[in-house]
């Protein structure tokens, strides 16, 4: 709404909205990265099927992987 109240033109605002199809495509780009970059360091990579399916040599994340139950600590500025 404030991008339109300020007269940002449509396909720029388009271009700045998520959805779940950009969403997945920055996925598909950027997990076969990390997984390059961390698997060289000998770092294992744990995701659920979506991240699977886009990259293989991500395992299965267990409910043992959580390393917390509580959501972070908001930080105030």
């Amino acid at each position: 709404m404030l991008a339109r109240k300020n007269k940002m033109t449509e396909p720029l605002i388009d271009r700045l909205l998520l959805n779940e199809n950009r969403i997945r495509k920055m996925a598909e780009e950027a997990l076969p990265v990390i997984c390059d970059r961390l698997s060289v360091k000998g770092v294992e990579i744990r995701g659920d099927e979506a991240a699977r399916q886009i990259d293989e040599r991500i395992a299965w994340a267990q409910e043992s992987d959580r390393w917390d139950r509580k959501p972070l600590p908001r930080k105030s500025m």
